[in-house]
């Protein structure tokens, strides 16, 4: 059965959703108006959609476009794009009846869209929803409106003027390419975070920050790499420095590169457990001193590289399900500080018995082998205990030093170190 859908139904076009119609002003549609069908509209939805197939525009074509690279509810289709551009103003039947009339055999095709810059009279519609049901295939319309909200969801076009970016700028108004769009939530609220920690990881070569910031677990992809971006943006304005022999070196030169980790809640960040990273670095800087791509799946918005932590839902779990509360931690170590001081205690009575001559060196050795095992023992229990609630983070970090550095005591005397007892040794 044919059905129209919209654009932000197929699974590759649903970032779509963070532009709202309303936001659309004249002198974008004005801009979307004057983009050339061949040489910017269909290379952009080609780049969206990841399909860099080029056929020739003459009169054997039978659509713009022709992918299997769109997905809707989970399902590939074989899809026809037919697009017009500046060229066509208003787009009437005579302009487009043959591309459309072409598709009409083609029994497997599964979704139909026409995609205009001009206004699209009804004649148009009437004719592309025929052939649509003839071939019982979806087919969507998108005007100027719907493209405009596509390429700016998709960092295509210029926010201020609808202008296609040229080498990283607004071909009209040299915007920035990487400077974050204020249209996208003017309508709406504006995305929360929270920058946690902002490091300075520099060397004499080139300026390097490292940022980690707390979002919201509710947010979409859409709206983080939106975040990743503002982030991204206000730090390269950054002349910060570690130290005063940094600054020195460097004086208030911005950042070379940045790397970005972003956590949907603030009590991921002690184990690490990013949704996503981002990383920057300055066109001009050496290849060997950039960050490089993080994984094979990247994406790219604009210069930033942006990356998707492959773990995340199952590290999520993994924590979930081996959490305690604050109780059950402060309990665990009240029963170990007990077994410490213990320890302690037989370890200075022996120690003081052998400095004093009271105590044979061999039956000292023998002792502390003997508390070393016992020592491993309370070491291996704090080390593998549940993971603690936030608040106990740095309780947890600061008792896991303590602990090792209790067993350190007794480590030159375990039999699998290279000491192995040996006193000589």
């Amino acid at each position: 059965m044919s059905k129209a859908l919209r654009l932000e139904d197929l699974e590759e076009f649903e970032k779509i959703r963070i532009v709202p119609p309303q936001a659309i002003t004249d002198k974008i549609k004005a801009g979307i108006r004057s983009l050339n069908e061949t040489e910017e509209i269909e290379p952009f939805i080609q780049n969206i959609i990841a399909d860099y197939n080029h056929t020739p525009h003459n009169s054997v074509e039978i659509a713009d476009i022709l992918t299997t690279k769109v997905t809707y509810h989970g399902e590939v289709l074989f899809a026809a794009f037919v697009i017009k551009g500046k060229s066509f103003k208003i787009v009437r039947p005579k302009d487009i009846d043959h591309q459309i009339l072409r598709l009409q055999p083609m029994k497997s095709l599964d979704l139909i869209i026409l995609l205009a810059s001009g206004d699209i009279l009804d004649a148009v519609k009437r004719d592309l929803t025929s052939v649509a049901e003839s071939i019982n295939a979806y087919f969507i319309i998108a005007d100027v409106v719907d493209t405009a909200r596509l390429f700016l969801a998709h960092y295509k076009i210029c926010s201020n003027d609808g202008h296609p970016f040229i080498s990283g700028k607004c071909a009209q108004c040299g915007l920035d390419e990487d400077a974050p769009s204020e249209l996208e939530f003017r309508l709406k609220e504006e995305p929360l975070y929270t920058i946690i920690e902002q490091g300075d990881a520099s060397h004499g070569l080139a300026k390097r920050f490292s940022v980690r910031a707390v979002t919201d677990p509710h947010y979409s992809k859409s709206t983080i790499r939106h975040i990743a971006k503002i982030i991204i943006w206000e730090f390269r304005q950054s002349a910060y420095c570690r130290s005063k022999p940094v600054e020195n070196h460097f004086g208030q030169k911005t950042p070379d590169c940045i790397m970005l980790f972003l956590f949907p809640k603030l009590d991921e960040t002690s184990q690490n457990n990013w949704i996503c990273r981002a990383v920057w670095n300055r066109e001009d800087l050496k290849e060997e001193y950039k960050h490089k791509e993080l994984s094979e799946k990247f994406e790219r918005l604009g210069n930033i590289i942006i990356d998707w932590n492959p773990h995340y839902y199952e590290i999520k779990e993994l924590v979930s399900k081996n959490s305690i509360t604050k109780e059950v931690f402060v309990g665990h170590i009240e029963n170990i500080l007990p077994s410490i001081d213990k320890l302690m205690d037989i370890y200075y009575g022996a120690y003081n018995s052998y400095t004093s001559g009271d105590l044979h060196q061999n039956d000292f050795q023998n002792i502390m082998v003997k508390l070393e095992k016992d020592a491993y023992v309370i070491y291996d229990k704090s080390v593998t205990i549940a993971f603690p609630p936030y608040e106990c983070q740095s309780a947890s970090s600061t008792f896991s030093c303590y602990v090792s550095l209790f067993h350190n005591i007794f480590i030159a005397f375990a039999e699998w170190s290279q000491v192995g007892g040996s006193w000589d040794n």
